[in-house]
């Protein structure tokens, strides 16, 4: 979190650049966004450079070439900002003590203006970040959808049985539409959803 420098154009038409520890946040950033920049710590072995958006597009350079990138502006069916998300930066032998860039914009000043942690490690131990801080989303998750499933099994025996329609379908639809809201709102969506 600490040693990044950043980069960005205030009200005023200043183009500010001051080291900070993440998370970071400020009043205004012109729409060209936020430039994040760091020298690459070297390692044993490959790594990985985590960055958390917040409704931000983000990309990501080493020594001024793209490697990652994400948004959703040419393909978003709806909406003007991109869904939160952790964005996963491979860092190579090669990578090593080169530039890492990493740029944020949102067509909303307020999510322009907010920088979140940005994380250094495998991907195991992100998984297991990732786990211990959204496994109660999935947890809830889950366990609504597992409660309207049983909500329909006891409609379908009640009509079945009795032939009475009940009201306790509404129940189910509640508890299914409530458990994938959890699930699909949550960060870690991003494991079993494409961007």
């Amino acid at each position: 979190s600490d040693g990044w420098t950043i980069t960005y154009t205030d009200e005023a038409g200043t183009v500010i650049q001051e080291e900070i520890s993440l998370p970071f946040d400020t009043e205004y950033v012109s729409e060209e966004g936020i430039v994040l920049t760091r020298i690459l710590p070297d390692a044993t072995e490959d790594y990985y450079v985590f960055i958390e958006g917040y409704h931000q597009d983000m990309e990501a350079w080493v020594d001024g070439v793209l490697v990652e990138e994400y948004g959703g502006a040419n393909h978003r069916l709806f909406g003007r900002t991109s869904p939160s998300v952790t964005m996963m930066v491979q860092v190579t032998e090669d990578d090593m003590g080169k530039e890492l860039s990493i740029r944020y914009s949102s067509e909303f000043n307020k999510y322009r203006t907010n920088l979140r942690s940005v994380y250094m490690g495998t991907q195991t131990q992100f998984l297991h970040m990732m786990w211990d801080e959204y496994m109660v989303d999935v947890f809830y998750g889950i366990l609504y959808i597992a409660i309207a499933v049983i909500w329909f099994l006891i409609y379908f025996v009640l009509y079945f049985l009795f032939k009475q329609h009940t009201d306790v379908y509404y129940l189910g639809y509640f508890g299914l539409l409530f458990g994938a809201w959890i699930l699909f709102n949550s960060r870690i969506r991003q494991f079993y959803l494409t961007d």
